[in-house]
């Protein structure tokens, strides 16, 4: 089923991971380089990857910029202030490919509705002629259970490789 969705495609641009927040200890001017940032790298490379040069190979960015505190299981979600995060940085990624961690994420961007994997535009800039090609990962915490399913993983781990691969490449033609 997810193999129907995915879209593996080279589109020669740097990519760039849009997350939630830092975590409670994270580090906001590292962004996805603690426990989500090992996670996507071991999916992509397996237990031995070389984490620091797979987070190398995209730009890393957090929607907001401080962790917004617990919530049940997992972190609280402001999404007004995620919502007007995701407005601000939209305009300045005309042109771009993102890769947008989570749904929550993809709700600020108003792309809930778009499956795991499925490459798509926003539109913005003037006229909207300059898309921004999103695609949502599930979010790499430990409480989304689409993990759980080696298969999903195997397949991820393929896209994510193909996705490096085009970023790293776009970075060192520069």
């Amino acid at each position: 089923m997810l193999a129907a969705r995915m879209v593996l495609v080279k589109l020669h641009r740097r990519w760039l991971i849009i997350g939630e927040a830092p975590s409670m200890n994270g580090n906001p001017d590292k962004p996805i380089t603690g426990r989500s940032g090992r996670f996507l790298a071991e999916v992509a490379w397996g237990d031995d990857a070389d984490v620091p040069r797979f987070l190398a190979g995209f730009e890393r960015k957090n929607l907001l910029l401080a962790w917004p505190g617990h919530a049940g299981k997992g972190s609280a979600w402001p999404i007004t202030a995620a919502r007007k995060a995701a407005s601000t940085l939209l305009p300045r990624l005309a042109g771009r490919t993102a890769i947008l961690l989570g749904k929550r994420v993809a709700r600020a961007f108003g792309m809930a509705r778009l499956g795991y994997f499925t490459l798509a535009p926003i539109r913005c800039g003037a006229a909207g002629i300059m898309p921004v090609w999103v695609v949502i990962v599930p979010h790499p915490s430990g409480i989304n259970r689409w993990w759980n399913d080696p298969a999903n993983r195997k397949k991820a781990g393929g896209w994510l490789r193909v996705a490096w691969h085009d970023s790293f490449n776009a970075a060192r033609r520069r």
